[in-house]
């Protein structure tokens, strides 16, 4: 979440196991200058492990919602 109060940003995020993960959706609100809102991407495990391709798969899901706002 970015929240603005005035000329201040406030950042927030959790990664829940998936460390790294919100600093890339984080990424994704910065460089869109996204404020006032909160992205929430979720992932299922299913199946072997993604590797480091999910964080790729974050973002992209993070971009894909934040072009919607």
């Amino acid at each position: 979440a970015r929240l603005r109060n005035g000329s201040q940003i406030t950042e927030q995020s959790g990664d829940d196991g998936e460390y790294g993960a919100s600093i890339k959706i984080l990424q994704e609100m910065r460089q869109r200058n996204v404020t006032d809102s909160m992205v929430v991407v979720t992932r299922w495990k299913k199946g072997g492990d993604l590797g480091p391709v999910r964080f790729k798969l974050i973002q992209q899901a993070a971009a894909r919602a934040i072009e919607q706002l």
